[in-house]
């Protein structure tokens, strides 16, 4: 077993202030070595949690687009910190995010984000589940986490419909709309829709749509039924 590690304080701020000189260090090794960032930060980035994974974990890596190996990776990145009984207090911490993608999916980052992308999908610059979206790594977790459906056969099979479509995934840019059962509702309807033969709304039409119930409901206290059911008259208005 191998203890998640995360960046100290001070580590956080030493990569912040010291983020060029960190991108061409990146730059300047393998993809798969990250074993000079100790001497760089002369080995204070990083402490150990308590908390462990097992030491056989690895993400997918091909030499396609990154978007073939999202859903993989997505529930690999999900079942790790499920079976490591991490909550989202700690998930949506980004010393913790940080740490874990420097580390255990530092060839990951560097393969398909790259220090092009260092700030926007390592660091949490908009609110802890905004940036969550936008990061290289959380965005992968949160995606599971909005739509793993136990009560299925398959808990996974409306996360493959998500990653299979990927525009549909904008609504995690919206908080008031980020519920479990919000996303399981929203994906649902989604589905059934397309399964009807049907195509797929302007997606950004449909969420603003939604934020409209939100505003006047607590969605995330609603019926997935009674969501679900909202989309689908959505849907039916504007594509009969």
């Amino acid at each position: 077993m191998i203890k998640f590690k995360y960046l100290t304080t001070y580590g956080l701020d030493f990569l912040r202030e010291n983020i060029k000189q960190f991108a061409q260090e990146m730059d300047s090794h393998d993809k798969s070595d990250n074993t000079w960032i100790s001497k760089f930060s002369e080995d204070k980035l990083f402490a150990d949690s308590k908390y462990a994974y097992d030491s056989d974990f690895y993400l997918k890596i091909t030499n396609g687009p990154r978007e073939e190996t999202d859903f993989v990776n997505a529930t690999r990145i999900y079942e790790l910190f499920k079976s490591a009984n991490l909550n989202n207090t700690v998930i949506y911490e980004e010393r913790f995010m940080a740490g874990f993608i420097l580390t255990a999916c530092y060839e990951y980052f560097m393969t398909y984000w790259g220090t092009d992308h260092l700030s926007s999908a390592l660091f949490f610059e908009s609110g802890a589940r905004r940036s969550m979206a936008r990061n290289a790594i959380g965005r992968l977790y949160r995606r599971v986490a909005l739509s793993i459906s136990p009560e299925d056969s398959d808990p996974y099979v409306l996360t493959k419909f998500g990653f299979d479509h990927p525009e549909v995934w904008r609504l995690e840019f919206y908080p008031s709309l980020d519920g479990r059962n919000v996303g399981i509702a929203y994906l649902r309807a989604l589905k059934k829709w397309l399964e009807s033969g049907k195509r797929l709304p302007n997606m950004q039409k449909l969420i603003k749509h939604m934020t409209l119930l939100a505003n006047v409901n607590v969605i995330e206290s609603m019926p997935e039924d009674d969501i679900e059911e909202y989309i689908n008259d959505y849907l039916t208005s504007v594509l009969p």
